[in-house]
């Protein structure tokens, strides 16, 4: 479970730099930047499967992906040669 402090702990949160939450619960995510922001995580960037939980995610200054799929085939493409 993301709020216990031991798992914080050993992910050395104190020292980073940012925090990615990419889980298919947005509860969790959620969570997950929440307690990155209490330990002042200034790169807070979160999966969110609902469109309607964005805004939930935005007031705390998280940058939003919500169409993960479209991202990874993006990326994907990249790595295609390029067709004449």
């Amino acid at each position: 479970m993301i709020a216990d402090d031991k798992i914080l702990d050993e992910a050395e949160i104190k020292r980073a730099d940012a925090v990615v939450a990419a889980t298919h619960d947005d509860a969790q995510n959620l969570m997950t930047m929440v307690l990155a922001k209490e330990h002042n995580v200034d790169i807070r960037i979160s999966l969110v499967n609902l469109v309607a939980h964005s805004e939930l995610f935005e007031k705390l200054g998280v940058r939003v992906v919500s169409d993960a799929a479209s991202l990874v085939a993006r990326q994907l493409l990249q790595h295609l040669p390029e067709v004449s």
